[in-house]
């Protein structure tokens, strides 16, 4: 947790509001997978965040991390501004023409960004209960966010919370003189249902959804010296990226069984499917090596997809 100072206030019964100003959060995935150089954001502000609540006890109460809660509403808002300074060169590869073609950044441009995110949740108890014992219980538990370079709220798992889009090339029109990073508009969210078998055992499914959006590919390249092939223009490539691709959307389905003997220790087991689609098709040239130009087209993919076991164990001590 960020070092922070929080105020909640409980008014008219059944809502809540706060206000928090942290510590900034300032994440390396605003910055290409190739490029180490992170020590080129600096914050402009403090990490703020502010939330309304309204929670009532309407029919009954359902699990909420393990203890009874009723029917649950809230919206919460973020905000956090970045001072991202202009840096020597970085290479990275131009995104959006189904290849990976290397682009030079020889500076990247200094400018303000202003992270955001809304997210809004809910939590319906479904099979109720009118005292602690959780038995039987059910409930569904739903939120979602829309916002840019939500990394700074998310975390850092979120690497596509930014990219670099070219501004003009050079006199030979083979490398960019100016970047700019720009961050990227996202919505995510999920739905969990969850049954309680008894106060001990417990079930979740989850579906989990991200979505990128605003990233066009209809920037034009100027006359003239600066007239190229579509292969080598990071202009008309739309943006520039890392090594890896930018995810266009993802879904992933998640079923963990639940052991809680005692509030202190809880085990899970637990199963997930991911399946990510990107904005372009690419394949392999060599083990390791991303490529849209020396892979065979049968080869060409824009979809991953991911199985996984996973046994957990939570401490609270």
């Amino acid at each position: 947790r960020p070092a922070q100072i929080s105020i909640t206030q409980k008014f008219a019964g059944a809502w809540t509001v706060g206000f928090m100003a942290a510590t900034p959060r300032v994440t390396t995935s605003l910055e290409p997978v190739v490029n180490t150089m992170s020590q080129d954001e600096r914050s402009e502000s403090p990490h703020l965040e502010a939330k309304l609540g309204y929670e009532q006890d309407l029919w009954g109460k359902s699990a909420y991390y393990g203890k009874p809660r009723g029917f649950t509403v809230q919206v919460a808002s973020a905000w956090q501004r970045t001072n991202i300074a202009s840096n020597a060169a970085v290479a990275t590869s131009t995104w959006g023409q189904n290849s990976y073609t290397a682009v030079a950044v020889a500076a990247p441009d200094h400018r303000y960004v202003n992270h955001w995110a809304v997210q809004g949740s809910m939590f319906i108890p479904l099979i109720p209960t009118t005292s602690a014992n959780l038995a039987g219980t059910a409930s569904i538990l739903t939120q979602w966010s829309v916002g840019e370079g939500q990394g700074f709220v998310l975390g850092t798992w979120l690497t596509d919370d930014a990219f670099y889009q070219a501004q003009k090339l050079n006199a030979a029109g083979t490398a960019a003189l100016t970047y700019e990073k720009i961050l990227t508009s996202s919505f995510t969210g999920f739905v969990q249902g969850q049954y309680y078998f008894n106060n001990e055992w417990f079930l979740t499914g989850v579906w989990g959804y991200m979505r990128n959006f605003g990233l066009g590919f209809d920037r034009l390249t100027p006359g003239g010296n600066f007239r190229v092939a579509m292969a080598s223009n990071p202009l008309t490539a739309g943006n520039n990226a890392g090594s890896g691709d930018m995810t266009k959307y993802s879904n992933q389905l998640t079923g963990t069984l639940w052991y809680q003997p005692i509030k202190a220790i809880k085990f899970g087991l637990s199963y997930a499917y991911t399946r990510d689609v990107y904005f372009q098709k690419t394949g392999y040239a060599a083990a390791g090596t991303f490529t849209g130009a020396a892979a065979a087209s049968s080869q060409f993919k824009d979809i991953g997809e991911d199985h996984r076991m996973e046994f957990v164990g939570f401490f609270f001590f």
